[in-house]
């Protein structure tokens, strides 16, 4: 019900927006059960997505303006450019994919994350990247793995204890063999 009072391509979320629903979606999952914790996982999804469709921005003019000396010996400012309501445009998603991913990483990183929030948010990246498609991930696989390998893997809060090793790597083993892996890329792209 929520993902239809934001549409995709509507345009008018900023980043702020999305990190404060995707807040809200976090701290919701702790109490959340399956059914509760699978929507709360699309919604964040939804809206993580939503930042990679292309807005189009206006270009700050940076062209200097030069002095014109009138024959009373006034200065007076005149763009030397041309006129200025000629603005260029320029097309870009309201985040990169790496500020989309660190978003949730940062949210799985934090020390007082519980492990039913931890799992969670793998609900999240399973549902984005399954969101974004296999074009998405066919393009962007390098920067998925490395994702993966150096904000969640090389943190030291996934590292303390041979049990937190294991759950990280069975989390990131999901999404990168099984949905990744087997489901999302072509035949292609698995050689």
């Amino acid at each position: 019900m929520l993902i239809l009072i934001y549409p995709a391509g509507d345009g008018t979320r900023s980043a702020a927006d999305v990190e404060n629903i995707l807040n809200l979606c976090v701290k919701s999952l702790e109490g959340a059960d399956q059914l509760t914790r699978s929507s709360l996982a699309k919604l964040a999804a939804h809206m993580l997505a939503s930042t990679q469709v292309e807005k189009v921005v206006p270009v700050v003019d940076t062209a200097k303006k030069g002095k014109k000396t009138r024959r009373d010996g006034d200065d007076e400012d005149e763009d030397i450019t041309g006129p200025s309501h000629v603005a260029a445009e320029e097309a870009k998603p309201i985040m990169t994919p790496v500020e989309m991913f660190t978003q949730l990483s940062t949210h799985f990183n934090k020390p007082q994350a519980s492990r039913r929030t931890r799992v969670g948010i793998f609900d999240i990246y399973a549902a984005l990247i399954t969101l974004l498609g296999p074009s998405f991930v066919e393009g962007n696989y390098a920067l998925i793995v490395n994702h993966f390998m150096t904000e969640i893997i090389v943190n030291p809060r996934n590292s303390g204890s041979r049990y937190e090793v294991l759950f990280v790597r069975s989390l990131i083993e999901v999404i990168l063999r099984d949905l990744v892996g087997v489901r999302m890329l072509g035949e292609q792209a698995q050689i």
